[in-house]
């Protein structure tokens, strides 16, 4: 949901407003792999860096893991990086996830929650971040 109230206030889903968020901190790559629910923001940062409103480098990985491999060698580098997933893709970052943030890098990942429960599950909670609580990395809930 997307629209202007009548204060002059722009209404957004949670994943537009992250995808506007990378966007504002001038990315200087943004890799992912579209999960649900958290493809909006991988698709929002498809469309502004292909429209050019952005300078953001946008790479379409080939898995979430790929996804964290690239996010590694950016931050390495000293580059600013982001990405977005949600549960089994977190889950999959899960080696990559230890290695970045032991190293200290500095990457912001957005996970959209959804349940780890097998054989597959779209019902929301917390499983998938939980997973990672003891990790170096700061983990916020909106």
């Amino acid at each position: 949901m997307n629209g202007k109230l009548a204060c002059g206030k722009t209404i957004l889903t949670g994943n537009k407003a992250a995808a506007y968020g990378f966007a504002l901190a001038e990315l200087d790559v943004f890799g992912g792999y579209p999960i649900t629910p958290s493809t909006e923001i991988t698709e929002e940062m498809a469309l502004l860096t292909s429209r050019g409103v952005i300078s953001t480098t946008y790479r379409n990985t080939d898995s979430e893991l790929a996804s964290m491999a690239l996010g590694i060698g950016v931050a390495t580098a000293g580059g600013r990086y982001g990405t977005a997933t949600s549960s089994q893709g977190l889950a999959l970052m899960f080696e990559l996830l230890h290695w970045a943030t032991t190293a200290e890098l500095p990457l912001v990942i957005v996970n959209t929650n959804r349940s780890l429960g097998a054989p597959w599950s779209i019902h929301p909670d917390q499983t998938d971040s939980l997973l990672f609580r003891d990790l170096f990395m700061p983990q916020i809930y909106c």
